[in-house]
C-alpha cells in the first residue's frame, strides 16, 4: 500500500492505488483501488485483465494500469 499512481488514459488523469504488497517479476495477480472500488488484475501472456466480480474494469484501462505497474516496479 504505497503512494497513489497516476496515468493518463484517453486524455483523462486516472489515479489508482496498489493494494497488494510490492509486486515482483513472478506476480500474476494485483489488487488495486480505483475511484473507491477494488479491482483484481491478472496477468496472462503479457496482458492484464480485470477479474473483479461486481464491477468490470475496461480491458484497455486494465492493460494501461498493468503496464504502469510493470514500469514502476520493473516487472
Amino acid at each position: 500500500m504505497g503512494l497513489p499512481l497516476r496515468i493518463t488514459y484517453e486524455n483523462t488523469d486516472v489515479v489508482f492505488e496498489l493494494l497488494t504488497e510490492k509486486p515482483s517479476f513472478a506476480t500474476t495477480k494485483i489488487e488495486i483501488s480505483l475511484n473507491g472500488c477494488r479491482y483484481h488484475l491478472t496477468r496472462r501472456e503479457k496482458q492484464w485483465f480485470s477479474e473483479s466480480d461486481d464491477e468490470v474494469l475496461d480491458n484497455e484501462l486494465a492493460q494501461a494500469i498493468g503496464k504502469a505497474i510493470e514500469l514502476r516496479y520493473r516487472l
